[in-house]
């Protein structure tokens, strides 16, 4: 058997000068028959630009084990042709909606400063909100029991010109009266009360969203290279780029359709002898489309969408170096929060809902502020997943024993189906596997 490397104290690392934020990796974990596990999570890897893993917890010999290794880089292609940065555990990727987290310890840091209360009416802080909001307090929105629209489908009823969180406001308080009487309280995932809940902490504190979670919470949590992304005012050091397939993806399906109006157009011949107008131009339109794709173009880069400019739900850029950080942060409780806080933020409080927004809410799943709760391989597992235009993710802690998984990408893989088939459901169950290897489960 080949010799087991392992992380033995951290102490050890600490002086070592793998523990650089400059490295792509931190260490090297015990290699099983087969390969390295450094190469057999690459194997398991789906297509990428970037990838960045880290695994913690206890090996199957018993000592600790901490994996952090870069995969791929920070851009597919920088115009002036120099090669892109390498992802390293210093790379920050946007996690989406593991910013509820964050999002979350912030207001009950507000809380245990008696400078707002659970029980507040979210009107308190937002007042332009509509009257028939005033049943909603501060807490049904941390725990996603607030009933409130979602904000995709009313901006663009409203048609506004961009979605920010004053514009999710303002949408809000343009609603009739009449059609929010039946929708609270409802237990469901809700992005809205997080995007509002970041004007609150706003409204509350006296200070931009972004300045108050970056001195409250990031920081003395030790996450120091972590920041909530407002476009124009911060930029995210370290930054990986988000990106969409293709355009070969696209010249796949372009191919497919072609192939099959090609089988179409034989068949019609056989019943009939003049061709068929229409389908000849749309294969002769499906051969300009493939004469002017280059051919090696595997991803574009695609980094905001439409609702990535909105802070509390999902504008966190964060790396594995400061999410290893925060997690040890929460274990040894040295996040700003008083007893009372951590405990409202770690216990869930209400049952599973109908719909936990991630279509697989028959697995027992449940929320606490911020966090998901159920139970995975044995033990209670916090978790979040974030799925945002370019990137993909999945951030697992199990306190039991003390061992997480973190799989940031800066990519959408493409599915049988295109990007979007390649969902947060798949991308989890990714990194249970990936647990695994590593830890040699």
């Amino acid at each position: 058997m080949q010799t087991i490397r392992t992380l033995i104290t951290i102490g050890l690392v600490a002086t070592a000068a793998a523990l650089r934020g400059d490295e792509n990796t931190i260490s090297i974990p015990p290699e099983p028959p087969g390969g390295t596990v450094y190469q057999r999570v690459k194997q398991m890897l789906p297509p990428h630009v970037g990838c960045a893993v880290m695994v913690f917890g206890k090996g199957a010999s018993g000592k600790p084990i901490v994996f952090k290794h870069g995969y791929g880089a920070c851009r597919y292609q920088i115009e002036d042709g120099s090669k892109p940065e390498p992802i390293t555990p210093a790379t920050t990727f946007r996690v989406a909606s593991f910013t509820k987290v964050l999002t979350a310890a912030a207001v009950l840091k507000l809380v245990d400063d008696e400078k707002l209360l659970l029980e507040d009416s979210a009107l308190k802080w937002l007042p332009g909100l509509p009257e028939t909001f005033r049943p909603v307090t501060i807490g049904m929105m941390l725990d996603h029991t607030s009933g409130l629209p979602p904000y995709h489908g009313l901006l663009n009823i409203q048609q506004l010109p961009e979605a920010t969180d004053l514009n999710v406001l303002r949408t809000l308080s343009r609603l009739p009266d009449a059609a929010l009487t039946s929708m609270h309280p409802r237990t469901t995932y809700n992005n809205t009360a997080y995007v509002l809940l970041g004007l609150v902490v706003q409204q509350a504190s006296g200070q931009p969203f972004a300045d108050y979670l970056r001195d409250e919470v990031l920081h003395p949590a030790g996450m120091e290279g972590s920041l909530l992304f407002v476009e124009g005012l911060n930029s995210p050091p370290n930054r990986a780029f988000g990106h969409q397939p293709g355009p070969d993806i696209v010249v796949q399906q372009t191919r497919q359709r072609l192939q099959q109006m090609i089988a179409l157009r034989e068949r019609i011949a056989q019943q009939q002898a003049q061709p068929n107008a229409a389908i000849e131009q749309q294969i002769l339109m499906a051969q300009r489309q493939l004469a002017a794709v280059p051919d090696n173009a595997d991803w574009h880069e695609e980094d905001q969408g439409p609702y990535t400019r909105l802070g509390g739900d999902g504008a966190l850029y964060t790396s594995l170096n400061d999410l290893e950080a925060f997690l040890h942060a929460v274990r040894d409780r040295k996040v700003p929060l008083s007893e009372a806080g951590y405990d409202l933020w770690m216990t869930p409080r209400v049952s599973p809902p109908e719909n936990d927004g991630f279509g697989d809410s028959r697995r027992g799943r449940t929320y606490a502020c911020g966090w998901m709760v159920d139970e995975r391989l044995g033990e209670p597992r916090y978790s979040h997943r974030g799925a945002t235009k370019g990137f993909r993710q999945t951030i697992q802690w199990l306190p039991e024993n003390d061992r997480a998984v973190v799989v940031l990408m800066n990519s959408v893989p493409p599915g049988p189906e295109g990007p979007e088939s390649w969902d947060d459901a798949l991308i989890e169950a990714l990194g249970e596997r990936v647990m695994q290897v590593v830890l040699g489960e």
